[in-house]
């Protein structure tokens, strides 16, 4: 257990929205050193180097937050009656205050307001003077959407950004039913005869026609961003190069427009259409990323020269013109594909470049200009068939599950390109678990939250906007980052973090106006240590938290797992998680202890933990008539766990294809790096073999066959 800060420390930790301590799993009350308190401080601006200078940074910062007249961002919630809190010297208490709001649409509303009429809620005196706050009432019919607020008082103006947000997300699915399935692979473990070696978004739309056919709704994948892709580099989807933008190993060559003609080739002299499209070694058991994408580069870069060969042409081409405006409208992509060119150029991290590049200066000299159109093309091409996938409300097939990343690493154009939102010199992670009694370090830094809202969210805005263009359910990894994220200071070890507090209502908010536009369901990663008030904050807004039936057991009292509510989307279990063929021979205990990551008495308190949650899961089975005698048999077991999650009032449920066949590989062990071949592992069978797998088939009917008899 960790000192207690001091009380002054605590005081301005909290001044800065720094929590000095938390409650973890255990139940334990935990501190943060307060070494670790003044590390997170400094980075947020407070004017600390050591203990000493706490007091006078007190005294700073009430007299700043005092001195804001509002919030440069501020919410209203649609058909509600709210207020936003304002702060002026006593003194100035009889003026008038002149509102003006510009809404998106063009149209004006103006009012004013007395001070001294409005409703008080403090007061404080300070070097200076006393000051003194008020409630501004903000009309109730205000339409869903960004606005801006132009306030007048005592001489003084500010034009705080208005985020006006649905309260709750329509609790009707944009798919229509209200029991539904779909399922879940990851795109790179997916491969069919004749392809790459990896999958690809024909065959995502291939496998969202096949579940449609079946009954399903959705089809879930994980994050498919762009990646910086170097020989040994991270393949994880949960470290992308950017969140605006998508990853060339997923296009489909095939349907990209002049790919059937021919004509211009490969280097060497094979048409397009006639290369031979047979996988990087196609019984390998991983995914050689770096050859892929070199392969697959060769014939998108012929296509992509061949389109601009043609220049002269492309304003009075259909197609030109399309990818005229693409340019134009989608934000920051000149600036990526410059990044992106410059990064093969120099081939290392772009800390490392000239101090010009490396504060975002990049000029033309600076890279190949095929290698920067290569970026324009393949991101109007990724867009393309991305927005040809099927979508809620206008094409029939099921609709795509995006997954949404916590973060960036270090090493990306989003720190690259917003280098003043980002903090380096820390990295988010989470305290001690279970699972992980040293904590996690997940590499990534921490936004700012006061650069971020001085940014009146854009870049959230855009990140978020960026997959809802496409998906019409959206799964936010580590839900508790509109809550609190815990940081960890480099040097520090990841138990002695600390958490900082976001702007949770303004962070809602975004989310809100851009899924209520989309008309898309969002889902909430609420695993691990998720306080209750996180969760009834989802419920509030008509986010969906996760139900995992592996996490949920229990075996006191004997056989009852935790109640699958209908606010949750249900699942066996996730891709951090392993495959239940693992878990019920409990062979990711035994992989952990072989890796050093588990102790020989941790292990065997997990061994004797699962082997009761197994027998009161067998039990529970029985007695609701999913199980019979086959308490042995995985396909049985794995079949009755399933049927248990169709029958409940969840309104969706999502199947991992592969604990249909009882695979036992992960494709990912949290805590571990280079031991284990994590976000590699391709799928055992082929796209059609799965589609035609009677075992398969027969899960997904019995599954919707439960599923509608529950609507």
């Amino acid at each position: 257990m960790n000192d207690q800060p001091s009380r002054q420390l605590a005081l301005l930790a909290r001044l800065y929205g720094v929590q000095t301590s938390y409650w973890n799993i255990f139940g334990q009350h935990c501190f943060t050193p307060p070494e670790a308190v003044l590390a997170v401080l400094r980075a947020l601006g407070a004017p600390v180097s050591d203990p000493a200078d706490v007091p006078d940074a007190i005294r700073r910062r009430r007299l700043e937050l005092w001195r804001r007249v509002t919030g440069p961002v501020l919410v209203s919630w649609t058909g509600e009656e709210s207020a936003v809190t304002l702060r002026v010297p006593a003194d100035h208490n009889q003026i008038l205050i002149g509102a003006e709001l510009s809404l998106e649409s063009g149209d004006e509303r103006r009012w004013e307001h007395s001070f001294d009429s409005l409703p008080h809620t403090g007061s404080a005196q300070l070097e200076g003077g006393r000051y003194v706050a008020a409630r501004l009432p903000i009309p109730g019919d205000i339409p869903v959407g960004y606005h801006r607020l132009k306030l007048e008082l005592a001489g003084t103006q500010v034009s705080p950004l208005l985020i006006s947000a649905p309260r709750r997300l329509s609790t009707e699915p944009a798919w229509g039913d209200r029991r539904s399935w779909g399922v879940f692979i990851p795109l790179y473990a997916l491969h069919s005869s004749g392809g790459w070696g990896v999958g690809d978004i024909g065959d995502l739309r291939d496998l969202m026609q096949w579940v449609s056919g079946l009954g399903g709704s959705f089809v879930g994948v994980l994050p498919l961003l762009s990646s910086i892709y170097a020989a040994g580099g991270n393949p994880s989807p949960y470290a992308p190069a950017s969140r605006f933008f998508w990853n060339e190993l997923f296009l489909d060559i095939t349907a990209i427009p002049g790919f059937e003609e021919g004509g211009g080739g490969t280097s060497n002299g094979t048409s397009f259409a006639k290369r031979e499209m047979t996988p990087v070694q196609p019984d390998a058991d991983y995914v050689d990323y770096h050859r892929i994408v070199q392969n697959k580069r060769e014939v998108i870069k012929g296509l992509a020269d061949r389109y601009f060969s043609r220049a002269e042409d492309l304003e009075s081409d259909a197609a030109g013109v399309g990818f005229s405006r693409f340019v134009e409208e989608k934000k920051y992509l000149k600036e990526y594909a410059g990044f992106m060119a410059t990064s093969e150029r120099y081939g290392q991290h772009w800390s490392e470049w000239p101090v010009r590049m490396c504060e975002g200066d990049l000029r033309e000299s600076d890279y190949e200009q095929n290698d920067y159109q290569y970026h324009l093309f393949l991101q109007w091409q990724l867009s393309n068939q991305l927005e040809s996938l099927a979508s809620p409300g206008e094409k029939e097939g099921a609709i795509l599950y995006l997954d949404f990343p916590v973060g960036v690493p270090q090493h990306s154009f989003d720190v690259w390109q917003f280098r003043n939102l980002f903090l380096p010199g820390f990295s988010v992670g989470a305290p001690p678990d279970t699972f992980f009694r040293k904590g996690q370090s997940w590499g990534f830094p921490p936004l700012n939250p006061d650069r971020l809202r001085h940014d009146e969210y854009g870049y959230f805005i855009e990140g978020i906007r960026n997959h809802l263009r496409y998906a019409g359910i959206l799964r936010l990894d580590h839900i508790m980052s509109l809550h609190r994220l815990y940081w960890i200071p480099e040097g520090f070890d990841a138990s002695d973090g600390a958490y900082v507090r976001s702007r949770t209502e303004e962070l809602y908010a975004v989310l809100l106006v851009e899924a209520a536009r989309s008309r898309a369901v969002v889902v909430g990663e609420d695993l691990g240590t998720v306080p209750r008030a996180v969760r009834r904050r989802m419920k509030k807004h008509g986010v969906l938290g996760m139900y995992v039936l592996q996490s949920e057991l229990k075996h006191d009292p004997p056989g009852v797992p935790g109640k699958i509510g209908e606010n949750h989307l249900a699942s066996l279990n996730t891709h951090d998680m392993p495959l239940l063929a693992a878990f019920w021979q409990d062979e990711d205990t035994e992989l952990l202890l072989e890796l050093g990551h588990l102790d020989e008495e941790t292990a065997a308190e997990i061994t004797e933990e699962r082997e009761l949650q197994r027998r009161a899961l067998s039990r529970y089975l029985g007695d609701e008539g999913w199980l019979g005698h086959e308490v042995g048999d995985l396909a049985a077991v794995t079949g009755a766990c399933h049927n248990h999650l169709a029958a409940s009032s969840a309104p969706a449920v999502i199947v991992s294809l592969e604990d249909l066949w009882q695979e036992n590989r992960p494709q990912n062990v949290p805590g571990t790096t280079g031991e284990l071949p994590n976000w590699c592992r391709r799928s055992r069978y082929s796209l059609e073999e799965i589609m035609c797998m009677k075992r398969v088939v027969d899960s997904l009917r019995e599954i919707d066959r439960l599923r509608k008899r529950q609507i």
